[in-house]
């Protein structure tokens, strides 16, 4: 609490992740403030002009602030514990596994360990390799930094055209867990075949992606500044990785049933909008396609997640690709955020990659379920499924991997 003192390992401070709380209006504006002056990494929520009373705040402080800081909050009354102790200690203990020391084999590739780009290129090649029948490896386009980026296809081929099941992972580089579920997805072949019957019980240096697209560009809950988490960029769709993402997004949507884009974390399924609380044409059907993912979620380990819009249940933003995807006709189109709610934050320990993983992927199978029966009640599965993987852009590389 208040008075507690920094983790020091040789007398040195390490950087913790404070969990404040404002309880007045003055309170979060000093909040706000601080943030802003220091330039503090905000962890929830992205935005500093989302901090409100009553509201818990999740922030990164470098240990160079934190005594007086911890001073500072005592001093206005404001409460404040530590959520992370040493930030560098949590994720020093789970290593990016670089696969140099040895050369895997798709068969004992660890899907409950977080990996580095390389060994997920090499991967993607493998999946690709050893599923010929199934899966295709197509390039995407380049990043800012001209690396590759790639996206999986996968279905049985066929003389007919199919639909489109969309899945992205990764947009935002901070949010490991994300990456390691789409690489669990893909082994799951349950979606691979296309014979599986519907059920009856239907997931200042760089651009925040997920405030690029163009939809609604930073109108709300982005910002402008660079040196923000949420700058928007210079103009909508700036980025050569959104740019790309946009455009197969627009060459494909007459044929996407369902649109995923998986985040952490807050344990949250949100659908349109970001931009406005206004309710999208179809909200009924979407809270109840979420609420039913959610029921799945909660089976198997009993983790919780709250469903709602964007605005609504978590904060406004703009430019988001769930809004972008929605704008272009897609009828499903869904944020996940997934573990946990706080006591790791970003740094979600590898033990917690299988329970995520599983319970997830029953979530995201119900809708599935769902989108079967709705478009498919007579006939065998007709759904291939695109999962797209924002894998390399600066961040990623510079930052974790």
């Amino acid at each position: 609490m208040y008075g507690e003192r920094a983790l020091t390992v040789r007398g040195v401070l390490r950087d913790q992740v404070l969990s404040i709380v404002p309880e007045t209006l003055q309170q979060a504006k000093h909040i706000k403030e601080i943030c802003n002056e220091l330039q503090l990494d905000l962890w929830e929520p992205s935005d500093v002009e989302d901090v409100t009373p009553g509201r818990e705040v999740h922030v990164q402080v470098p240990s160079s602030h934190l005594p007086k800081l911890k001073q500072n909050f005592l001093q206005k009354d404001i409460l404040v514990k530590v959520m992370i102790n040493d930030v560098q200690k949590l994720i020093d203990e789970n290593p990016v596994d670089d696969g140099r020391s040895r050369q895997k084999s798709l068969s004992s590739f660890d899907y409950t360990k977080y990996h580095s780009m390389d060994e997920i290129y090499k991967w993607m090649d493998q999946i690709k390799d050893t599923h010929k029948d199934l899966v295709t490896l197509q390039y995407l386009g380049a990043t800012y930094e001209t690396r590759p980026i790639y996206y999986l296809k996968i279905g049985l081929p066929s003389d007919r055209k199919k639909k489109i099941f969309w899945m992205d992972c990764g947009i935002h580089a901070r949010e490991w867990i994300s990456v390691a579920f789409c690489q669990w997805f893909i082994k799951e072949e349950r979606l691979w075949r296309k014979s599986r019957s519907p059920h009856n019980n239907g997931t200042c240096y760089g651009v925040d992606l997920n405030r690029n697209f163009d939809g609604h560009w930073c109108t709300i809950g982005a910002s402008t500044v660079c040196s923000s988490n949420t700058y928007c960029g210079p103009g909508p769709a700036s980025e050569p990785e959104v740019q790309a993402v946009s455009q197969l997004l627009s060459g494909l949507k007459s044929d996407i049933l369902c649109f995923l884009t998986m985040h952490s974390y807050s344990q949250l399924i949100l659908f349109p909008y970001g931009y406005t609380t206004n309710a999208s044409a179809n909200h009924e059907e979407m809270m109840a396609v979420g609420l039913n993912s959610a029921t799945e979620i909660t089976k198997l380990y009993g983790t919780q997640y709250d469903v709602g819009s964007s605005s609504t249940i978590l904060y406004s933003t703009s430019g988001s690709s769930q809004d972008f995807a929605a704008d272009l006709g897609i009828d499903l189109a869904y944020t996940f955020e997934l573990r946990d709610n706080g006591t790791y934050g970003f740094i979600l320990p590898e033990e917690q990659i299988r329970p995520t993983c599983e319970e997830t992927t029953a979530g995201i199978l119900s809708i599935v379920d769902y989108i079967n029966e709705k478009h498919f009640p007579n006939a065998a599965n007709m759904l291939s499924s695109t999962l797209c993987f924002y894998l390399s852009f600066s961040i990623i590389i510079g930052t974790y991997y």
